[in-house]
């Protein structure tokens, strides 16, 4: 039974290593443009990028997100090249920064919005002044974009005011981060009803459109405003006519199409081999740190200890969105620590594979710390005493006495850490973003999948393989703290 346990968890860290390296090693291409695009335009922005690529325009890495999103990340130096609004209010935000290029706007796309329902729950409703939108919903909720930030939901609680509905409906809202997260929610039958933009319909083989807002009951928008972010030209491809614009996206969205396990996509393995590295530089960059700091809080008692202890466990129970939004702030080429890495070395952490495994380790440091110094409290300091009065000075007493006895607790702290860098989202998403290739990791791509129509096959082998993983680090560290306390006789 031993030999068996030694050899699972032998057979776990070859394939983690393997898939890491394998992800390190895939090619990058050379003349890739990156387009940050707006979610409602992700259907014919696919279609455009496949043309651009067939006709040797050379690789296009699209980032989908809400504008607002999108648009703080640019404005934070995310490394976009072409940027395609679905909102006037944010592209003038960026141009009044100066994080596009002058005089590169242009209008290219039009839409218009539309009230959808599931098709095996239809709704029978006119869309006029005072409609009965709320009757209609019955029990359940309107899915719609966030007004807060999302161009649709903004233009879509305009429309409803206008209407005369908002106040009746307002409650029964569903907010999404963007307009394919409502598409998605009417696509899976979770809400009565839901207002998108009338190009994310098409290929949604389970949504029917109820009705059309009028244009002039919401604000002017709705298209596509594109406008290079750091000098790029625009993508010219030929012209994409409505039936060119595939049912179910491509990438990473056509992986629903296939089976439910283990068939692995290659942006899917992209994902996987990227998470795997993500977190194992967050535990190995971290390890070190983490150590010291449990030494202190465990063995030394000075002014401001209370305080060190709470910092460090802050992660713990503050909002992983507010902890990514802290260093987006500190870390961003506008952020005080960020222009000075930049100015000084040229390093930007925020949307990179390394600003993901900063991100990550923040967010598992408490645990790794907690699991230390728990396990360096429990061992007898008489020992240490004893090795003193031999004449073993301070770094001989730690290396020869306490360093074995806490072995346990740093395994399991270095494995927590990895498990908890691997489930890693709101902090990684919020500084480093959702890039393809880059930043999306096994959590982002299965929040991708969950947006979109037709994704579920696919979100469903990711979650078992996310689950799986976590396991197996979770039964990892409880194996190897329990050989290694009997090892040591504790």
């Amino acid at each position: 039974m031993t030999f068996v346990r030694r050899r699972t968890v032998a057979t776990l860290l070859t394939v983690i290593l393997t898939v890491v390296l394998y992800g390190s090693a895939v090619p990058r291409a050379e003349q890739a443009v990156t387009l940050f695009a707006a979610a409602s335009t992700i259907l014919a922005v696919a279609a455009v990028a496949r043309a651009y690529e067939a006709g040797g325009g050379g690789k296009v890495r699209t980032v989908f997100a809400a504008s607002s999103t999108l648009a703080r990340q640019i404005a934070q130096g995310a490394p976009a090249d072409l940027y395609l609004s679905a909102s006037t209010a944010w592209m003038d935000e960026l141009e009044g920064r100066g994080a596009i290029e002058p005089g590169t706007r242009v209008d290219l796309l039009g839409n218009v919005l539309v009230l959808i329902a599931p098709k095996r729950r239809p709704v029978e409703i006119v869309i006029a002044p005072g409609f009965p939108l709320a009757g209609a919903l019955g029990d359940r909720r309107l899915a719609m974009g966030d007004p807060a930030h999302v161009p649709a939901g903004i233009y879509a609680k305009a429309a409803l005011t206008k209407l005369g509905v908002w106040p009746e409906v307002s409650a029964r809202v569903a907010y999404l981060g963007d307009v394919r997260g409502a598409l998605a929610m009417v696509d899976r039958g979770e809400a009565a009803a839901g207002i998108v933009y009338a190009s994310d319909v098409r290929g949604a083989a389970r949504v029917q459109v109820v009705g059309r807002f009028p244009a002039n009951r919401h604000p002017a928008g709705g298209g596509g405003r594109a406008s290079p972010a750091r000098g790029h030209g625009v993508l010219r491809v030929p012209a994409i006519s409505p039936g060119a614009v595939p049912a179910r996206g491509s990438g990473l969205h056509r992986a629903g199409q296939r089976g439910l396990m283990l068939d692995l996509s290659p942006l899917e393995l992209e994902a996987l081999a990227l998470s795997l590295r993500v977190a194992l530089w967050s535990v190995l960059t971290s390890l070190p740190v983490g150590l010291l700091v449990a030494w202190v809080l465990a063995r030394r008692e000075f002014f401001g200890k209370a305080a060190l202890n709470a910092i460090v466990h802050l992660p713990l129970v503050l909002p992983p969105v507010v902890v990514g939004y802290l260093l987006l702030v500190l870390l961003g080429r506008e952020g005080p620590l960020g222009r000075l890495l930049y100015d000084l070395f040229g390093v930007g952490l925020p949307f990179t594979w390394e600003g993901a495994a900063l991100a990550a380790a923040v967010m598992a440091f408490p645990l790794m710390v907690r699991a230390m110094r728990l396990s360096l409290e429990s061992v007898d300091q008489r020992l240490e005493a004893a090795a003193r009065t031999l004449g073993a000075g301070p770094a001989g007493v730690f290396l020869t006495i306490t360093l074995p006895l806490m072995a346990p607790g740093i395994v399991v702290g270095a494995l927590l850490g990895f498990a908890r860098s691997l489930g890693e989202f709101g902090a990684t998403i919020t500084f480093a973003a959702n890039i393809p290739g880059e930043t999306r990791t096994l959590p982002l791509a299965l929040y991708t999948l969950t947006q979109t129509p037709g994704g579920e096959g696919a979100a469903l082998r990711l979650t078992a393989l996310s689950v799986a993983l976590s396991l197996a680090a979770l039964a990892a560290s409880e194996y190897a703290a329990r050989r290694l306390r009997a090892r040591i006789g504790t």
